[in-house]
Formats: C-alpha cells, structure tokens, sequence
C-alpha cells in the first residue's frame, strides 16, 4: 500500500458514517428512491467511494492543471464562435453513426488523463426558420387560486413531479421492486380520502403531470434490470374524467432512462437518454439506434454534429394530450444529457463536456411540436441549474463560473444571440468564488457567488450590449435558490456556517426596490445542522405571496436526525415568523411534497401517504395510509 493509499484509507477510516447512511437506512431509502432506478446497486457503490476520494480529490485539485495551452481571457472565450453551417451536414447514416460511437468509446479507452487540448468551441446555424422571440419569458410565482401549483421556472411551461394536483384530487406514486401505483386522493379536508389507483407492473414511475381530464405518467421499464442500454421511458395517457376508474387512452415510448420533460399547452416534450456501448460489435441497428414508438428513428430524425464526441443519445419526443396521446415528432441527437431549460420558443440543454470545465449549449426550436436542432455553443466554464438560463427577446442569457489554468474561478453573465454570437457581458466577478444561485427577472439578474460571504450581485441587462453591475451586497451565508416575492422583494433560501463549523438553513429577504441598493432586510436562521435541498429540487418549495406562507423540507442531522416540513410567513416589520413544523417521520424531505387546497393543507409523504392539516393551527386532522 502507497504512502498516499495509507493516508487516504486514515482519512476514511476517520470520517463518522452519519445514521442516515447507514446500510440499514440506505436499503430503506433505495426503496423508494424516485431517481433512475435501473442504476440502484452502480449509485450504491459511487455512493461508499465518494466517502474515500473526498479527501483525495482535495489534493487532485490543487495539483491538476489544463493543458499547456495558452488559456483564453474571459471576455475572449465566448466570442469563438464557427461560421454557420448548413444542418444537412448534420445528419448521417446509421453506418456513420455506427462508426461515431464506435470513435468515441475507442478513445475514451485510450485516453487515460484529458488535458484542456481537447475542448473545441463551435456554433452551427441549424434552421433558418429559428425565428426571434421578442416576447418577455416570463418568470412564475405561486398565487392563491384554490390550489397549490408546482414551482416552475417558465410561466405556462409545466414541469412533471411526484405530486400533482387539480384542486379537487391529488396524484402521487410509490413504488417497490417490482411495480409502481399512482394514489388517487380526492381532497375533502377531514372527509379526504384515496378513491382510485393504477398499477403499474414492471416500470418505476418517475413523475406526473395533470392537465384538465389527462393524468400523464412517465415511467421507465424494468426489464432489463440494470443495463442502460436498453431501457426504456414510457409515457402512459389517463382519462380521468372520473378519477374513480381511469382509462389508458395511449402509451408512448422511446429509448433510453428518463431525463426531464415539460408541458406546454397540450403538448408533452419527453426527453430520454440512451446509452450505447461496444457499437463496433453491434450487428441489430436496435442496439445502437434509438427507437419512438417501437421502431428505430430513420437517418433524417438523427443528428451527429459532433462525430466521435458522445456514445450516447438524446432522444427527443413531442406527444399531443388533445388528440389522446398521438406522437407529432420524434429526433434523436449524439450528446449527453445536461440542464434543461425550455423558454417560450425553444429548448436549451447544457452539458459539461470531457474537456477541463467546459460546457456545450445546444439549442431545439419546438414549433407546434415539430423539434428541430439549430445549434450549439462550447463555453469555457460550467452553467449551475436550469435558473442560470434564460431567454429574453430573442436572445439567451446565462450566468456562468469559469476556471483558470489553475482552477481559479470567477464569474460572469453572458448574452448571446439566436446564433449564439456573443452580444454583452460582464465577467471577471468574484474571484476564487463560485455562483450558487441565479434568477432572471425580465431586465434585472440576480445571482449569487459563496466562499465565505454571500455576494448577491444585482445586473441590469436592458440594454443587452452593455450589461452594467448595478449592486453588490455581502452578507453571511449564502443563498442556492432565489425566488420572486411579492412586489420589489426577493426571497433567498440558503445556509450559513458558525464558527464551530455548525450548518443553519438560512432565509434571506432582500428589498430590490431600488436597483442601486440591494438591501437584505430580514434573516431567520433554523436549527443547527439543519439542511435543505431547494438548490437542486425547487419543486419542493411553496412560494406563495398572495397567501403569505412559505414552506419547505428540511433535514436536521443535530444529535438526532430527523425530517422536518416547516411553513413560513412573512411579515415587513417581523421578518420570517414560524407557521408550523409538522414531522415527516420516517420519510426524506425530498420525497415530500406541500399543498394548500381551499383551507386544508395536504403533507404528501411519498414513502407512506397524506397527511391533512387545518391552516388555523395546522393541527392534523387526517391521515391516509397508501
């Protein structure tokens, strides 16, 4: 054993294995996990190895550097951009694609150390038919109306979760090793309870959508128990005018594990992942060519603008509810999964590439569901979530961390065109820093930088060329989700640290009044060693300004560890005042979910059921097992 190998096994041996990990705990959490199931017994193992290359990943760091290579200056690297390139290029034959793969997975076998030679930056013109979008995306909040709506991105864009409601019924999942049930509840305060379900065999639900009398389901097989390869996302259509007896009135699939999916109007976008391995031996063109429907995408469905780059498929699927289910267009595209955001007209998907911290964005027009490649873009740095992204009068906004020969950061926001020709920026913020959070509010950005202090950087982007920083606020902590509240207010969720190294869930109100002066106006710091999740699942969050309460999950990992739903209100003077904290029990916070029907509030506790609560002293009034 090396002296580094004696080190690192001291190291591990010394770090305390917290309970919630424990393999008793990790099976009953594997159990319900909602997140690529077919990859269980691989994630288990990355899981007890992340524990050991911590500490070694400490050391990795200060010593890796890119390549020799001259590395570009910030306000340089998103101006490399190729001439626009007609998209027939683009398409290939199933025996090019074959060889494609076949390139990539021979060099990646190769290929023991990756230096910053092999990052490549380009844009290609796909349709001229990509129009500008001159209308404001707009950013949603949450309001009264009856009901709770999940927290998404885009106003009129859905997002699929495990907990869907209508107002009248609530939709939720759960699963075990061998099937999936959705539980039908009809929502009547005390008198609430299940009045219809559907089993699934063979698949593991990964998330719902409701839409007037449609319930969609999006699933993934279990036949082929943990090979990627093969897997497939179906997306089952139920009429549940009566909620009581659903119907399936289609089922979809494609290939590939699930990866996210919007709802627009009453079109479904389903995006799957596919992965290939060893084409050159592959003789059936199933094996290496994604299928819609139960037959292989012909060669004009499928794109491959960067040949020998990806062993893996995005495979795009459009389905329209009002024609019960009917599939409008299908395409698949070599290149792996990434971040998704979907404005108004189009789709992004951004993906850290093999190269040393460099991201490709491409770029789907979406039509009337007719998806259509247009481009794509290298950028040196990372892009954090999918709040990092926004479109706005035609033109992409996104908020990038970039890193230096020797994996120094700083931070900028970057506006480029529907070519992805660079417009404006403002870059070099930060230094040493990272971005946590981001929120695009029409011509206002808001993002967030942490080392020590929060930076919550203010730029004013109306006039696209010459964005200008308007404000600067440091505080403790930070925050990694920002949410519009009400009027000229911003809400920040986040963390801080004592001295001691002791983690608090933080809440931040900031007055953004005043574009030249961001001002934190109240804080409210939780329990010791309390955590939340809302950084990467802002569907957990209810953010409503109109009923003044906000809620959210919460682990508390102190001398016990325990799951908590905490309810907020917000008062000018007060500041954040505690509603409730109502115990999630045996579950996880993030498979919970909180509703606000009429005077009743729903905890849906995805593991074990629904609980209901009054909302004058959120004392429980009834529960329903699954």
């Amino acid at each position: 054993m090396t002296e580094i190998e004696k080190n690192l096994k001291k190291m591990a041996d010394e770090i305390p294995v917290p309970e919630k990990l424990s393999p008793d705990q990790i099976e009953k959490k594997l159990k319900n996990n909602r997140k690529k199931p077919h990859r269980y017994v691989r994630g288990v193992c990355v899981a007890a190895a992340a524990v050991i290359v911590v500490g070694a990943g400490v050391m990795m760091w200060q010593n890796q550097k890119m390549s020799p290579q001259k590395q570009q200056t910030t306000a340089e690297q998103y101006q490399n951009t190729t001439p626009p390139q007609d998209t027939a290029e683009e398409h290939k034959t199933y025996e090019e694609i074959r060889k494609s793969i076949d390139d990539y997975l021979t060099e990646k076998e190769e290929i023991t150390v990756l230096d910053g030679d092999m990052a490549y930056s380009s844009a290609t013109e796909a349709y001229s038919s990509a129009t500008e979008d001159t209308s404001q995306t707009k950013t949603s909040g949450n309001s009264v109306n009856d009901y709770t709506k999940t927290n998404i991105q885009v106003e009129g864009i859905d997002e699929a979760d495990m907990v869907k409601t209508d107002g009248k019924y609530i939709y939720s999942y759960y699963r075990d090793a061998v099937s999936s049930t959705i539980s039908i509840v009809k929502a009547e305060g005390k008198d609430s309870a299940q009045i219809g379900k559907i089993v699934l065999a063979d698949v593991q639900v990964q998330a719902l959508y409701v839409q007037d009398r449609w319930l969609v389901v999006l699933a993934e097989d279990e036949n082929t128990s943990s090979d990627d390869a093969n897997v497939q996302t179906r997306t089952y259509l139920y009429d549940v005018s009566n909620p009581e007896k659903p119907i399936c009135r289609s089922k979809n699939s494609q290939s590939g594990y699930y990866s996210d999916s919007r709802l627009t109007g009453n079109i479904l976008y389903t995006i799957s992942v596919k992965r290939v391995y060893e084409a050159e031996k592959k003789t059936d063109k199933k094996e290496y060519i994604p299928e819609v429907g139960g037959e292989i995408l012909p060669e004009d469905s499928l794109y491959c603008p960067n040949p020998g780059m990806s062993a893996e498929y995005l495979v795009f699927q459009s389905i329209d509810l009002s024609q019960s289910g009917k599939t409008i267009d299908s395409m698949a595209v070599l290149g792996a999964e990434g971040t998704y955001y979907m404005s108004e007209k189009n789709i992004y998907v951004a993906t850290e590439t093999d190269a040393w911290r460099k991201t490709k964005i491409s770029r789907y027009s979406y039509e009337k569901g007719t998806i259509k490649y247009a481009c794509e873009k290298v950028i040196n740095g990372t892009i954090l979530n999918q709040f990092s992204m926004d479109e706005y009068e035609g033109n992409l906004r996104f908020a990038a961390t970039t890193y230096d020969d020797n994996g120094k950061t700083t931070n900028g926001l970057y506006i480029v065109d529907s070519s992805f020709k660079t417009i404006g920026s403002v870059s070099r913020l930060a230094p040493g820093e990272r971005i946590y959070s981001a929120r695009f509010m029409g011509e206002s950005v808001y993002f967030v930088t942490y080392r020590e202090t929060d930076p919550l950087f203010l730029v004013d982007v109306s006039d696209p060329a010459n964005p200008v920083v308007k404000d600067k606020l440091k505080i403790p902590g930070f925050s990694d989700y920002l949410h519009p509240f009400g009027e000229n207010m911003l809400l920040g969720i986040g963390s801080i640290q004592d001295k001691e190294g002791n983690s608090y869930v933080k809440l931040s109100m900031f007055d953004i009044s005043n574009p030249e002066k961001v001002k934190e106006i109240h804080s409210k710091k939780l329990g010791k060693n309390t955590v939340q999740n809302m950084g990467s699942d802002h569907k957990g969050i209810v953010v409503d300004a109109e009923r003044n309460r906000i809620a959210f999950g919460v682990e508390n990992y102190d001398d016990t560890t325990d799951s908590f739903y905490e309810i907020f209100s917000y008062d000018k003077q007060k500041g954040f005042q505690n509603i409730a904290k109502l115990s999630l029990e045996e579950s996880y916070s993030t498979e919970s979910r909180g509703l606000y029907i009429g005077d009743y509030f729903y905890l849906c506790k995805t593991s074990s059921g629904i609980c209901v609560y009054d909302t004058k002293k959120y004392k429980k009034i009834r529960s329903i097992a699954y």
